[in-house]
């Protein structure tokens, strides 16, 4: 968590209904840009993403922000 970032949701459907029966109605549809995506590939290698991850904190914000992250994750940093 960065606090600086809002989390959105996106689907092509007008309605989504969670299996717990929550409903969510998407605040975009699916193949709309949004202001900061990560890219499948780093979301695909798991908890290895971590430092690609915390690159792009860095370069979307700054190393303090990336820093502050890390600490909340107890992840060792080099910030």
């Amino acid at each position: 968590r960065t606090y600086r970032s809002q989390a959105v949701t996106q689907s092509n459907s007008a309605e989504v209904k969670t299996i717990g029966g929550l409903t969510i109605i998407p605040d975009y549809p699916f193949d709309a840009k949004t202001d900061f995506e990560i890219s499948q590939q780093i979301l695909q290698k798991g908890s290895e993403s971590l430092p690609d991850i915390l690159m792009s904190i860095k370069e979307r914000y700054n190393a303090l922000t990336a820093a502050f992250v890390a600490l909340q994750l107890e992840y060792p940093s080099e910030w």
